[in-house]
């Protein structure tokens, strides 16, 4: 009789150290809270000033101190929400990548 293992899935902290690790182009800085592996500190690009607290749970995630609650599926979803000069930022990489594209594939039809 076989078994078949189930897919290693990440850790919550693994997940929050990566999803912010992928973020560089849209924050100032990040920083893991001390006694809390799931909580992480997000200086956004908006406000010199302005920080938010972020956590990861299994429901998704969200801003720490912020009522109603809101969940979002990713870390990405939650800061282009929370933060303009983030969805800006975004928006403005993926305008880019779209027009190489298609730079690209204009030069391969000339």
């Amino acid at each position: 009789m076989s078994y078949d293992m189930p897919e290693a899935t990440p850790s919550l902290s693994d997940e929050l150290k990566l999803a912010l690790g992928e973020q560089n182009f849209g924050i100032k800085y990040y920083r893991i809270l001390d006694g809390s592996e799931f909580r992480a500190e997000v200086g956004l690009l908006d406000d010199p000033q302005r920080s938010i607290t972020v956590a990861v749970t299994e429901n998704g995630w969200e801003v720490v101190g912020v009522q109603p609650v809101t969940r979002y599926p990713t870390l990405d979803d939650l800061l282009r929400n929370t933060s303009q000069s983030y969805a800006q930022r975004e928006q403005d990489i993926l305008m880019s990548k779209l027009q190489e594209l298609a730079d690209k594939e204009n030069a391969r039809e000339e």
